[in-house]
């Protein structure tokens, strides 16, 4: 992915004099990046994360003022289709549930509103009204980390993307062999919580309730394994991280873009 925010899949636009535009503004933005470099190698060598994050946020703001079609889609579901045609209590969801945002009752209300205008065609009029609303209501941290939620649920929804996650982690499991082990690492809460909670499905027996409870949790001192202390066992495997194991802080101050992260790994019986 070329940024955290995820406007990389919304914003790649048709082969056409757009994405020229994009791979031009993006090129600029390296060698920006590179004449920094050069004069200030000295510094960037006490702060090796400086650089790549200052790429990240021109980038970034690159993408956000890019103006395009929406070409974001799963069979013939679009975004614009999402924003134009759905109803408003499916709206409000998604920004509520796969974007995680504060504001989604405002949003919501100005995106179905904007309808009888002729509707939401391009990322840059989304962008207007999401920088609209966040002047009336504030936001929670301006309009840029407002859009950047706003475009992860579009994201998640056309994309499908937790049903996807969770078949592919059904399916990496039946891959195993006997104590093999699958380890995913996941940067944001909704990816952490299908992880979680599939794994627990999945060592669970077909005829296991779905209730946690009737699974063993285990304290292990294990002086080769030292992080995987707490451990789920069930009928199918075991799930070495009961709690999800996150970065350190001196992993953080060398990879500031790991402190979201989290691992966990299930074995199989």
């Amino acid at each position: 992915m070329l940024c955290k925010g995820h406007y990389a899949p919304i914003l790649t636009s048709r082969i056409s004099s757009t994405s020229s535009m994009f791979l031009v503004a993006l090129t600029r933005a390296w060698r920006m990046a590179r004449l920094e470099l050069t004069v200030s190698s000295s510094t960037l060598a006490c702060h090796p994360c400086r650089l790549t994050g200052q790429i990240e946020d021109l980038v970034c703001s690159m993408m956000v003022h890019l103006t395009c079609a929406w070409t974001l889609r799963q069979a013939t579901l679009t975004a614009e289709d999402i924003l134009n045609s759905w109803p408003e209590l499916e709206v409000g969801r998604i920004l509520r549930d796969y974007g995680e945002e504060s504001n989604w009752q405002s949003l919501q209300r100005r995106i179905v509103k904007e309808r009888k205008t002729g509707g939401l065609h391009s990322t840059g009029e989304l962008v207007k009204l999401i920088q609209r609303t966040c002047t009336i209501s504030g936001g929670r941290q301006g309009w840029i980390k407002t859009a950047t939620r706003v475009f992860q649920a579009l994201r998640i929804a056309v994309n499908d993307e937790l049903q996807t996650l969770e078949d592919a982690l059904h399916s990496c499991f039946d891959c195993l062999a006997p104590d093999g082990r699958l380890a995913v690492i996941s940067f944001h809460s909704l990816e952490d919580r299908i992880v979680k909670q599939t794994f627990l499905e999945l060592i669970r027996g077909d005829e296991a309730e779905d209730d946690e409870e009737d699974l063993v949790c285990a304290d292990i001192d294990d002086e080769d394994e030292p992080w995987f202390k707490q451990r789920v066992q069930g009928t199918n495997g075991t799930v070495l991280t009961k709690r999800p194991t996150t970065p350190s802080q001196e992993e953080e101050k060398l990879n500031q873009r790991c402190r979201s992260a989290k691992l966990r790994v299930i074995q199989k019986a």
